[in-house]
């Protein structure tokens, strides 16, 4: 039972991961973005970009409090993320 919760999480941490790397990529052809500022961002992100889509949720919600701004990792991007990381966390765990 448990390793099918495990298996749920990391499912949706994918499918967050891949939402929010398209997004990534059509700010990146609306012009919001250069592709270099979103590399910068991804390789910011790579700690907790990892640990949600091994659907490690919590520690991933540890990363993010602790994670400094960078970038385009601004405020507002930083509450998003987190807001929807403690979302998850709340309705699964």
């Amino acid at each position: 039972m448990w390793s099918n919760k495990y298996d749920e999480r990391r499912i949706d941490g994918g499918l967050y991961y891949s939402d929010f790397q398209a997004t990534l990529y059509i700010d990146i052809l609306e012009g919001t973005y250069t592709s270099s500022q979103v590399f910068l961002f991804e390789s910011h992100l790579s700690n907790l970009s990892n640990q949600i889509i091994n659907g490690n949720w919590l520690t991933a919600q540890s990363v993010c409090d602790v994670l400094p701004l960078s970038g385009i990792f601004d405020v507002i991007k930083k509450a998003e993320i987190k807001d929807y990381i403690d979302d998850y966390v709340i309705n699964n765990y």
